[in-house]
């Protein structure tokens, strides 16, 4: 058996991620929100998020597009990052909905629940849409990245992770003030916690 070195972490090479970090959260490049249109957006998904409408929940695991049945009642469909595509790009584009608004979206079924349905998963879809071109960042040459983590960590089926853990994961991937753009020929660089929290830092200060 190959044994590696245990890794170290280097504070010097984290400062010069920090560096970089730094560096995109500021920089002109870098496309943003508007604070007045991610504040709308953060009480839009808040409110989403506590009403009975369904929640999306991006789980590798599951079926994208079937709505699944909570233990505590509440219908959750499943999803890739598609749903957090179109709401940041809904946002940049300076979309306003009301939750009325949302309700009908979902009922025509015009969020994107995935990038491309397997044919497996048709069958089993009660939600179709998917990401068109015109709707992907990564077209664009762009990657979609969160600030603070969306990962739920857990082998447990969907119906049977609390439902308060859920409605955070809801809230942190559909929320534009939680995505960064990076551009695509970087999107490692979206990855690097050091640069997630410089972003975080500098968002929070506008």
């Amino acid at each position: 058996m190959i044994k590696l070195p245990k890794f170290t972490q280097s504070q010097e090479i984290s400062a010069l991620f920090r560096e970089v970090g730094q560096k995109w959260a500021a920089s002109s490049d870098r496309p943003r929100i508007p604070c007045e249109v991610s504040k709308h957006w953060n009480g839009l998904v808040d409110e989403w998020a506590e009403s009975d409408l369904p929640l999306f929940i991006r789980k590798a695991s599951g079926v994208r597009g079937q709505e699944v049945h909570h233990s505590h009642g509440r219908r959750i469909i499943v999803a890739d990052n598609s749903p957090a595509q179109w709401s940041f790009l809904q946002a940049f584009l300076g979309s306003r909905f009301s939750l009325g608004g949302i309700k009908s979206i979902i009922e025509q079924d015009q969020i994107p629940i995935a990038f491309a349905a397997k044919s497996s998963e048709k069958t089993q879809m009660n939600y179709k849409r998917t990401l068109t071109t015109a709707e992907s960042l990564g077209s664009r040459k762009w990657k979609l990245c969160h600030i603070e983590s969306i990962g739920l960590n857990t082998k447990q089926a969907i119906v049977e992770i609390p439902l308060d853990i859920l409605k955070k994961h809801f809230q942190q991937f559909l929320k534009p003030s939680n995505h960064f753009l990076v551009p695509l020929h970087w999107a490692g660089m979206g990855e690097l916690i050091e640069v997630r929290e410089e972003i975080g830092k500098y968002e929070r200060l506008e």
